[in-house]
Formats: C-alpha cells, structure tokens, sequence
C-alpha cells in the first residue's frame, strides 16, 4: 500500500490490540437480541520513511520483515 502523506511503500503487519469499537445497535430480527457489530483493526500499514500509520479491519495474512 501507498503511504498517504510520501507516496514511500507501507509495510503490513499484525495487529492485536482491541479498542472494541462497535458500530451502531440494530435488531437482526427473526427472535435474535439486538446487537453491534465490531469494527475492531486486526492490521496496520507502517511507512518507515516518514512513520505515518493507518489501521485496517482486515486481516494481515503476510506480515512484512
């Protein structure tokens, strides 16, 4: 990926922190509790070059060195 800010390329990487951010509540219907659903990162793009760092919900299956 692109870094925004240099256009230098990112590396990706694993992200375990939670921040537990849900999204807005609804009801699924059919009998089930109404709920949020998660919007936590479970990735982040590093840009070595000026450090700029953007999270991503999708997961990093090959992590950078």
């Amino acid at each position: 990926m692109e870094c925004l800010r240099c256009k230098a390329e990112m590396k990706h990487y694993k992200f375990n922190g939670n921040f537990e951010i849900y999204g807005k509540e609804h009801d699924p219907g059919n009998g089930y509790a109404r709920r949020r659903l998660p919007h936590n990162p479970h990735s982040v793009y590093v840009c070595e070059k000026c450090g700029y760092m953007e999270l991503s919900t999708k997961n990093c299956e090959n992590e950078d060195i």
